[in-house]
């Protein structure tokens, strides 16, 4: 049996301020691509969800490239 997939990154124990930034960060990716998003503090990684698929990125702006390329658009 293999381990997880990702390495904890420890983002829980980050400070508030770091955590909040997250969260607002990947709202604002929510507001602009109208996909379900999060941070994930386990992963470290931001996340989506886009026609019943998952998607990750390391940032705010790459997840917005991502959901634009999972919809078969090119990102602004």
């Amino acid at each position: 049996m293999s381990g997880p997939r990702y390495a904890r990154r420890d983002a829980t124990r980050q400070p508030a301020a770091d955590r909040q930034a997250r969260v607002r960060g990947a709202a604002e990716v929510m507001r602009r691509f109208g996909a379900l998003t999060w941070y994930g503090a386990y992963t470290g990684l931001y996340w989506a969800m886009v026609n019943g698929r998952l998607i990750e990125a390391e940032t705010p702006e790459a997840l917005g490239k991502e959901i634009m390329s999972a919809r078969g658009r090119r990102a602004r």
